[in-house]
């Protein structure tokens, strides 16, 4: 067994690899679930087509699961702080990431969501499916492991990797952007503090507020029906038809909200790299080789084709 642990090769080739072939499982047990067990786990659907491959995982290859995940390290007081100051950037960048889709591809990042609040019936549900099964089993699969072979670049080059595989993981094309940018984050925090906690906190604080504002929405509209109807407060909040003059000054107003976000990003990113006395690791690979090869490009076609091709 120990044999097998050291001669398990770990770098950026075999963690697209490997993600490519857990994204396949991942969409097969979208398509089985729906159509023969949606009415019973749909909104549960990640303790199938995302657990199971990563069990396969450490069942084929044997690996120490707590390590390899970075499970085996907790979090102090400041990074916790930290991370939160991390999250509330993340409102800038994430708005800033969404407007500018929608600005420029008159795209609803917020279609997905609103999709599974339609579905669910109750909060209880909300809160299980949105701010604690996809926190934890996404966490495990991106940044536990897919993260832990991306070690022959560096930080900044695995979280952006990670980041954009995030992305794609969404599947949705609405959702790709704002995944990105929150990926690329919690890739690095978990690299700074070694530690799968960090992303876990940060990814529960994002979902907990999706849910905290959905769920506020929908006690008001209980509460007061004659004064307040959440549908007609959703239709006015969807992205309406631009003039031009209008867009170019949306998209001016989005690219200032993404580069504040981005700076507070970065402000924060340092200061727990300081605090951690993280030491970053020299890249061996280019950032040409790490996106342009033949892993990628299959999970680019595969990506491609699902919201190209069989959209539309």
């Amino acid at each position: 067994m120990d044999v097998e642990k050291k001669t398990l090769i770990k770098n950026h080739k075999t963690g697209l690899w490997l993600f490519a072939l857990m994204f396949v499982m991942y969409l097969m047990g979208n398509v089985l679930i729906g159509i023969y067990l949606f009415d019973t786990i749909g909104l549960y659907h990640q303790l199938i087509d995302v657990l199971i491959p990563c069990i396969l995982y450490f069942i084929a290859t044997r690996q120490p699961v707590l390590s390899t995940l970075k499970l085996n390290k907790g979090l102090n007081g400041k990074n916790m702080w930290r991370i939160f100051q991390l999250f509330l950037a993340s409102f800038l960048v994430k708005y800033g990431v969404n407007y500018l889709v929608g600005a420029i591809g008159n795209i609803d990042s917020g279609e997905v969501t609103m999709q599974i609040f339609d579905m669910v019936p109750d909060l209880l549900t909300f809160f299980i499916a949105v701010a604690v099964i996809p926190v934890v089993l996404e966490e495990v699969f991106i940044r536990g492991v897919i993260l832990d072979h991306f070690r022959d670049v560096n930080l900044l080059q695995a979280s952006v990797a990670t980041g954009v595989l995030f992305g794609i993981m969404h599947v949705d094309i609405g959702q790709f952007g704002y995944a990105t940018a929150l990926g690329i984050v919690m890739a690095a925090i978990v690299l700074i503090t070694g530690s799968l906690w960090a992303g876990i906190w940060f990814h529960f604080l994002n979902n907990f507020f999706s849910f905290a504002v959905l769920g506020s929405l929908r006690k008001l509209e209980e509460w007061y029906p004659d004064l307040y109807q959440l549908e007609d407060v959703l239709v006015e909040a969807q992205p309406v038809e631009l003039g031009l003059a209008d867009r170019v000054v949306f998209i001016a107003v989005a690219l200032l909200v993404l580069y504040l976000g981005v700076r507070l990003t970065i402000r924060y990113v340092r200061k727990m790299k300081r605090e951690n006395g993280y030491q970053d690791t020299p890249s061996q690979v280019g950032w040409i080789r790490l996106f342009v090869n033949f892993p990628m490009g299959t999970i680019l076609l595969i990506y491609l084709f699902i919201n190209v091709f069989l959209r539309y």
